[in-house]
């Protein structure tokens, strides 16, 4: 899983998105580097969780895809504190449904 985060495809948005910042001055590029560091520590924080749930093998299809979403290559699309409390409280509550656990595997 982790591999893929890593694909060129994410490379070359990551590249392309940034692409401008070759032609701005240094004080600009740090204001708009620093204007997307309320995101950084829930990239982090993605990083860390996805590669527990490779190396434990767990399969959590709706967790993963937001956890890459919370590293998208595009600061701007990655979800706010809002948009992430809202989700990890539905998840939360999947989890605690004991008829939905089928959706989460645990392998060895």
């Amino acid at each position: 899983m982790l591999n893929t985060l890593l694909d060129k495809t994410y490379i070359e948005e990551t590249y392309e998105y940034y692409k401008f910042l070759e032609n701005n001055s240094s004080e600009n590029n740090l204001k708009l580097l620093i204007s997307s560091s309320n995101t950084w520590d829930h990239y982090k924080l993605a990083y860390h969780i996805l590669k527990y749930m490779s190396i434990k093998s767990i399969e959590f299809v709706e967790l993963k895809w937001l956890l890459l979403l919370m590293m998208h290559p595009i600061p701007t699309y990655r979800p706010t504190q809002e948009e992430l409390s809202e989700h990890f409280k539905h998840y939360s509550e999947l989890f605690q449904n004991k008829v939905n656990t089928n959706n989460i595997t645990f392998k060895d």
